[in-house]
């Protein structure tokens, strides 16, 4: 179903990850980074116009993008399988890499993004829980204990 729906708005990349603003579409794929852009109406149909592509690394396939969440007005956080980004919404091209254990992948992949009212960022890995506490960025790590 996503992808007869991709297809039909005029992108043809293997989208992984969405996150809409009032006026700007954010998608995530599979291997081309992030693109950000707006939907147009062509006639009787609908296309997406890319405005900016952030390739997140310029290794192959490392620019796999599993989720996109806002921050807040000016900014999104975007996660791949090797790291977390805060990502300018104006400019997907002005990132920068957050925390330093996840970074490092001993934690396994970030499956979930949260940011609570306090603007703090949440991420859920696969052995643990990050809150990166704003304006900082120190943060605090919670481990899942296996027994």
């Amino acid at each position: 179903m996503i992808n007869k729906s991709i297809n039909r708005i005029g992108f043809d990349h293997q989208v992984t990850s969405i996150y809409a603003s009032d006026t700007t579409i954010f998608l995530g794929t599979a291997n081309k980074g992030a693109f950000s852009g707006e939907l147009r109406k062509h006639g009787s149909q609908i296309k997406f116009v890319s405005n900016r592509n952030f390739q997140l690394h310029t290794e192959p396939g490392k620019n796999y993008v599993n989720l996109i969440t806002g921050l807040n007005d000016r900014q999104l956080i975007v996660s791949t399988p090797f790291a977390v980004y805060i990502v300018d919404r104006g400019n997907i091209e002005q990132s920068r890499k957050i925390g330093r254990g996840l970074t490092h992948l001993k934690e396994g992949i970030a499956n979930a993004l949260m940011v609570d009212r306090s603007k703090n960022i949440w991420i859920g890995t696969q052995k643990g829980l990050y809150k990166y506490r704003q304006p900082t960025l120190i943060y605090d790590y919670y481990e899942i204990e296996t027994s």
